[in-house]
């Protein structure tokens, strides 16, 4: 059987949407982000970084 994918936990992440606002923090035990929500519907930009924590600071 194929291996199953494991979840990404603690992993830096950074969120960038089109109204200029950036969302950065590390993925939690299960490997999501913290939910990110506006007022309208944004397209985003979302990287996963390297190592440590996400550029900026947390």
């Amino acid at each position: 059987s194929e291996a199953s994918p494991r979840a990404a936990a603690a992993h830096s992440y950074e969120i960038k949407l089109e109204d200029g606002s950036t969302v950065k923090g590390l993925t939690d035990a299960g490997g999501l982000t913290e939910r990110v929500e506006r007022e309208m519907m944004h397209q985003a930009q979302i990287s996963a970084l390297r190592s440590g924590t996400p550029k900026g600071g947390a």
